[in-house]
């Protein structure tokens, strides 16, 4: 079973707590594909786009493949999903993860809380201006 991780404006804990208790998260970040899209163009050029769905029913999205230097790695795979709030991705080339995740904090304004969190545990690390790759390494259990 592979680990999914996420970034999104608020921990799971949180989101878990509003679907339970039928409360609204009230956070009006929205990322807007098209702009995200360009942005991740000018940090990456070579990102590849493809739509996908997510269920039989579901619309198309998109979702976006970060190029990688290292052969025999096919890059990292990002995708917005519907609410246009929360990113998810899977491990990748360390040094291309690594850096997807704290660019992802400097592109979404900092007045918006982020959390990183994977689809393994409750626990998340808060994403700040501050976070740096060590941080992210001690999280998510990658080694130096």
């Amino acid at each position: 079973m592979s680990v999914s991780f996420y970034i999104a404006p608020y921990t799971i804990q949180m989101w878990e707590n509003s679907t339970s208790d039928g409360k609204q998260l009230s956070n009006d970040l929205e990322i807007d594909p098209e702009e995200y899209g360009k942005s991740l163009l000018e940090h990456w050029p070579g990102v590849k786009i493809q739509p996908f769905r997510s269920g039989a029913n579901s619309k198309e999205l998109i979702q976006w493949i970060l190029p990688t230097q290292r052969d025999g790695f096919a890059g990292l795979r990002i995708k917005l999903l519907p609410n246009r709030q929360i990113i998810a991705f899977e491990p990748g080339p360390k040094e291309l993860f690594l850096e997807f995740i704290l660019w992802q904090r400097k592109y979404v304004p900092h007045i918006y809380p982020l959390f990183l969190y994977n689809s393994s545990s409750p626990d998340s690390l808060e994403l700040t201006l501050n976070t740096t790759e060590i941080d992210v390494m001690n999280f998510t259990g990658l080694i130096e």
